[in-house]
């Protein structure tokens, strides 16, 4: 802000050049700037004197960039408003709606030799100075008869000359003062005629004296020392901003001069904290006391504690405690029998609930002849009896004694029991049989048909929303639930019927330890007649969380009754680190709705493992000296680790006599490692010639295919195309080529979602006045959504299967006035770092975003943090899709990893640290030297570990993309000057990182690892 003193002459005129300039003023150039000019008598006042705008067109005005000036133009009205004196004034700047003070200070008003009633013209003031220039003593009235009034008051006089004037002015004042002293302060008199000497005086040098009390009204800046002879301070509070406090400052300090020193607090009695130098201690008048969890310390140590282990013997074990006398020591144990307890002697009776040795040693003997009569019965169901072990050292089923389980079927036998399990009867009043589709299953299921479902806790809930709000339990539900319906020749697990919106049913489940965390899958085998929305949800009953299972979809709605389907579903969902859940079945259309279930199971999904073979599809290559105009129908596929490629080229005329090429399709590279020389990787069949068939050659590093004659001489040197194919020559091409980064057998996921890719596209959207923070963007109608994802009424999305999701808005436009930005809104909160873009007042905009590792449940929706006010318009479209899904997907790649180290000391590096010897790169992901990076090969989670060594304290910093990623990945300590570093960062393929140091350093390497320090790093593919 700028703070200047301006001083103007009252009844005088500003504009242009000679106007109030004031320079810099940031953002004028922006639109719906506005500028105020006041003048206010005193800075508190409310009332303004002065008060006019600011326009840009202003004479002397410039608003544009870089000038940015803004001239307060004053005209005679402004200025004759004010009397002499000292106003203040400001400038003020509204930038649409936010009001910031740019200018501010004094404004000095020069009052004219007439009284504040009179306005002498510049005509007249210019032939006052004339005539008071004459020699002539009759000019002399023209000067006074201006001002008439004013003089005749003054001197009482009227008509008189300049002569008459000065003379009562010497006569009447000047000559009234008395004869002065010298050095010091004028006063007026109480009556305002007469100007006296005061007792105050002034040294040349500055110095003052003769004050008595002194009352400021702002600050005291003091930069020398403050000497008082009494009482200093005086005050309620006292607030000292140095955290350092001296007391007895004298000119040469001792302890004489400490002696009694310290802090005195008046009170009935006087509370002192003081240095005595009798005692050569602080003293304090009255106890101290210390909260809880702090104490005295001793040398670092708990007082008390570091007393006791002062004591003689204390660092001896086994010790105790005794006074000697005359203080304390530690001394060993006495070792003479006990002859006393609390003063008693003789024989001492501790309880009768102890036993003496001879009763223990007869107890002991009874239970082992026992135990040993115990071993020797073995007939099953002998009362206490002991079943051997066969020669595998296993319990024989013939000698289990399953009496005690309080079974259904008969104890004796296993007889009709294969498959069963036991567990725990529902009243936990004991043991039973019970059967389990699977032996690793979350969901048990009844004994027989026609048993109550209660006994294995399903329940039927009434929530009335979708998706459920309770948990899947409460308000009892409609429809049946039971296990005795054997209709369309199926014998399923349980059956279950409702025609109710909201309605469902629910079992409580708990899982194991080891499946907190993770992915685990619902499956079962359905036949249904149901024509209306159908989902499986989980509730998360320890955190009190619903989740939506990844295609928890189980029937779609649709206006066809009663005709079966049947099938087996499968969906996954995401533990936490709750144990307890609860799964649901849920109905959210109104429609009749029948379902058969069975083989229903929750657990750890299978695991499949294969290669990738993906679609065939096609591709345009870049050719080089294939002649003019060639053209091709090429299409290709991955299978595993090769990229396959089949189709046609036609090759253009004039073939010059150089080597051809086309390239692979989006950059692909060809594996350095099989293929680390030029390999022959498919054959290129001619339509017409002699030698109709060519080499498609190869070579590890390139992303181009090159050829040569069956007939060279060397069928792996790369030929000239002129003597390899003939103008406009029809190729048929058939190759196989391994891939950089391509992995045979991997981990493949069956059901990466359902088999469709999530996408969506919705148009049209209602003008709407935005709430910051709280109103939501819409769209009205959708044109497709492919999981029945996104609510018109909310906005809102819920995320159907885990992954990254992009989005996109084009067309929306704003009103004239207020823009904003919108946000990315998350499970209710703002994504922060995640932006769609900028709605510009009176544009339209074309907004997008990607937002990465959404969860199966997570809502997205978008918000403004300010106020805009968008428009209506039938042409806005919104569309969303996941980055990846389909049927098929791996889900983890072979092992990718490089690990490097510098071979030689690097100084006044500022630049890349040259990790220039390889130990392992199992993908070529690194290049070596002055630009050294490592490349991902693939997109992932990448783990970078290591050890840097340097010459002194420095930061070095990771670089992605040739920009800061991480300001200080590690700090070399000045201690030790070396360190080791850990961090993971998420790389898509074709990301490049590096480490560089913040300044000019020596960083060191050596000839092998295992010979000195030398600055190392690992990096390894994580996920």
């Amino acid at each position: 802000m700028i703070n200047r003193i301006l001083e103007i002459y009252r009844g005088d005129t500003y504009r242009g050049d000679r106007g109030l300039i004031f320079e810099d003023i940031p953002n004028l150039h922006l639109p719906s700037t506005t500028v105020q000019f006041s003048v206010k008598k005193n800075p508190e006042d409310e009332e303004r004197v002065i008060s006019f705008p600011i326009n840009g067109s202003d004479p002397g005005n410039d608003w544009s960039e870089p000038i940015r000036k803004i001239v307060v133009n004053l005209e005679t009205g402004h200025t004759q408003l004010l009397e002499g004196g000292i106003y203040f004034y400001d400038i003020e700047i509204n930038y649409s709606g936010e009001i910031i003070t740019v200018a501010s200070g004094e404004f000095i008003v020069i009052p004219d030799i007439a009284k504040t009633v009179h306005v002498v013209s510049p005509t007249t003031e210019a032939s006052i100075y004339s005539n008071l220039a004459s020699n002539l003593e009759s000019l002399g009235a023209s000067l006074v008869g201006v001002v008439s009034l004013f003089w005749d008051t003054i001197t009482g006089s009227p008509n008189g000359t300049v002569e008459s004037i000065l003379r009562y002015l010497w006569n009447n004042k000047i000559n009234s003062l008395s004869t002065p002293s010298g050095n010091r302060f004028l006063k007026s008199t109480t009556d305002g005629n007469i100007i006296q000497e005061t007792n105050v005086s002034i040294s040349n040098e500055g110095d003052v004296s003769g004050i008595r009390d002194l009352t400021l009204g702002r600050d005291l800046f003091v930069p020398g020392k403050i000497v008082s002879q009494g009482n200093l301070i005086e005050g309620d509070v006292i607030q000292v901003k140095d955290k350092n406090i001296e007391l007895g400052k004298v000119n040469s300090p001792d302890e004489d001069s400490a002696d009694g020193g310290g802090i005195s607090l008046l009170g009935t009695t006087n509370k002192t904290f003081q240095w005595l130098k009798a005692k050569s201690a602080w003293v304090s008048s009255e106890s101290i006391e210390l909260p809880a969890g702090k104490n005295f310390l001793l040398n670092g140590i708990e007082y008390v504690l570091s007393k006791i282990l002062s004591f003689p013997g204390s660092t001896i074990p086994g010790r105790v405690l005794s006074s000697n006398g005359s203080g304390l020591i530690f001394i060993d144990p006495p070792s003479a029998p006990v002859t006393s307890v609390n003063g008693e002697t003789g024989a001492i009776d501790l309880s009768d609930d102890y036993y003496d040795k001879g009763e223990i040693n007869t107890a002991l003997s009874s239970l082992s002849s026992e135990i040993s009569n115990k071993q020797n019965i073995s007939e099953k169901g002998m009362p206490n009896g002991y079943a051997p072990l066969n020669m595998d050292s296993k319990l024989p089923n013939s000698f289990l004694d399953i009496g005690f389980l309080n079974l259904k079927d008969t104890p004796a036998s296993f007889s009709g029991q294969k498959s069963k399990v036991v567990k725990v009867k529902s009243d936990e009043s004991g043991l039973e049989f019970g059967s389990a589709n699977e032996t690793n299953n979350y969901i048990d299921f009844p004994n027989a048909i026609g048993d109550p479902v209660s006994q294995l806790g399903w329940v039927k809930y009434n929530d009335g929303s979708t998706p459920p709000t309770n948990g899947g339990v409460g308000g009892g539900g409609l429809g049946l639930l039971s296990f005795n319906n054997v209709n369309y020749n199926a014998e399923p697990d349980f059956y279950y019927m409702t025609s109710e919106v909201g309605y469902g049913v629910s079992k409580e489940f708990t899982i194991s330890n080891v499946h907190k965390n993770s992915i685990l899958e619902i499956s079962f085998d359905f036949i249904t007649t149901n024509n209306c929305e159908t989902n499986i949800y989980i509730y998360d009953i320890g955190k009190s969380q619903l989740i939506h299972p990844s295609n928890n979809r189980f029937i779609e709605e649709h206006p066809f009754v009663n005709i079966p389907r049947q099938g087996k579903f499968s969906c996954q969902f995401q533990t936490s680190t709750s144990l307890t859940y609860r799964l649901l079945i849920h109905t959210k259309t109104l429609g009749d709705a029948s379902s058969y279930f069975k083989n229903f199971r929750i657990w750890t999904p299978n695991i499949n493992q294969g290669s990738i073979i993906t679609e065939w599809q096609s591709y345009s290559p870049t050719f080089s000296n294939f002649g003019n105009s060639p053209s091709s129908s090429l299409y290709w596929r991955r299978n595993g680790q090769n990229l396959e490629i089949k189709g046609r080229i036609t090759a253009g005329t004039s073939i010059p006599s150089l080597v051809g090429s086309f390239s692979a399709p989006n950059g692909l590279v060809f594996d350095s490692t099989i293929c680390a020389t030029t390999q022959q990787v498919g054959f290129a069949i001619r339509n017409i010639g002699t030698a109709n068939q060519s080499n498609i050659l190869a070579l590890g590093g390139e992303s181009v295919f090159k050829f040569s004659a069956e007939s060279a001489t060397n069928g792996l040197t790369p030929q000239n195309l002129s003597l390899v194919f003939n103008d406009s020559q029809v190729i048929s091409i058939n190759l196989s080529v391994p891939i950089q980064g391509w992995g045979g057998t991997v981990q493949l996921s069956s059901q990466v979602g359902d088999g469709r890719t999530v996408s969506g596209l919705v148009t049209g959207h209602t003008g709407t006045s935005f709430t910051a923070n709280t109103t939501t963007l819409k769209f009205n109608t959708k044109v497709k959504d492919s999981h029945n994802i996104y609510n018109t009424s909310t906005g809102v999305i819920t995320i159907p299967e885990s992954g990254d999701y992009c989005f996109n808005i084009s067309n929306l436009g704003t009103g004239v006035g207020a823009g904003g930005y919108i946000y990315v809104f998350k499970n209710g909160s703002v994504l922060n770092g995640v932006s769609m873009g900028y709605l510009t007042p009176g544009a339209t905009e074309n907004l997008g975003t990607l937002v990465s590792d959404l969860k199966t449940g997570d809502t997205i929706d978008f918000r403004s943090p300010n106020t805009p006010t968008t428009g209506s318009d039938t042409n806005v479209t919104f569309s969303f899709f996941k980055l990846s899904g389909g049927s098929q997907a791996f889900a983890r790649e072979e092992f990718v990893g490089a690990s490097y180290y510098s071979s030689a000391n690097q100084t006044s590096l500022t630049t890349q640290i040259n990790f220039g010897a390889k130990v392992y790169d199992t993908h070529n992901a690194v290049t070596t030297g002055a630009s050294w990076r490592f490349t991902a090969p693939q997109s992932g989670k990448y783990l970078l570990t290591g050890f840097l060594s340097s010459n002194g304290n420095y930061r070095v910093g990771l670089y992605k993309n040739n920009s800061i990623h991480i300001y200080g990945i590690v700090v070399i300590p000045p201690t030790s000057n070396y360190d080791s570093f850990s961090h993971t960062i998420e790389l898509l393929a074709g990301d490049y990182i590096d480490l560089r140091p913040d300044i000019s350093s020596t960083w060191h390497g050596n000839a092998s690892l295992s010979g000195g320090y030398a600055c190392q790093i690992q990096i390894t593919k994580v996920s």
